[in-house]
């Protein structure tokens, strides 16, 4: 897997979510890369999610439509930012199933592998993986101008150059084998002016 030079080691609880705080940690990642870039959102802890991480609980936040605003009053010109959560009119695909209950593995390292070689600067993946029960788990990955970047918030924030796409496959698919059906959405986030 991935060696422990790549990786900045992270802990998903908090004294006031001992359950985790991964829909939170991963909104405020995603967050934080458009607002600050990717350096300052690799260096987020755990009780930095708390507030976030309680609104997703009382349902007053979701990542797919809430990031766009909260960028929104963060960045003075709002032109120069964009989030598309779901792919883009470029885009060929806005979601893409790695597992189901009812399939044993809906797609391959390979095919895993081969979209990740092929993400741009600025491209995203928000991970969904949920168990029958109802117990869920947010993950995330991001393509900088150099690197692709995987944060599991149960494990580590993850950083590979792009010819490690096949490794970087390994170590999601390794990461989310616990769990029933797991879903990436596909967005993009970009910011004039700001390195990623």
């Amino acid at each position: 897997m991935i060696g422990s030079k790549k990786m900045i080691i992270w802990k998903n609880k908090t004294c006031r979510h001992p359950n985790g705080v991964c829909e939170g940690a991963t909104s405020k990642w995603l967050f934080s890369i458009g607002a600050e870039g990717i350096e300052e959102a690799n260096k987020i802890k755990p009780q930095d999610c708390d507030e976030l991480q309680d609104m997703v609980e009382k349902a007053n936040f979701s990542w797919s439509t809430d990031l766009k605003l909260k960028w929104a009053e963060y960045v003075k010109d709002k032109a120069d930012l964009e989030f598309e959560p779901f792919g883009d009119e470029k885009s060929s695909t806005c979601s893409t199933l790695i597992k189901s209950q009812s399939k044993e593995s809906v797609m391959s390292l390979q095919e895993l592998s081969g979209l990740l070689s092929k993400l741009t600067e600025g491209d995203f993946g928000y991970i969904n993986a949920i168990q029958p029960t109802g117990n869920g788990h947010a993950l995330a990955i991001y393509r900088s101008k150099d690197n692709i970047y995987f944060f599991d918030p149960y494990n580590a924030i993850y950083n590979v150059s792009p010819k490690d796409a096949d490794t970087l496959s390994k170590q999601i698919f390794d990461n989310v084998k616990s769990w029933e059906d797991v879903v990436i959405f596909w967005g993009k986030i970009t910011r004039t002016g700001l390195t990623h």
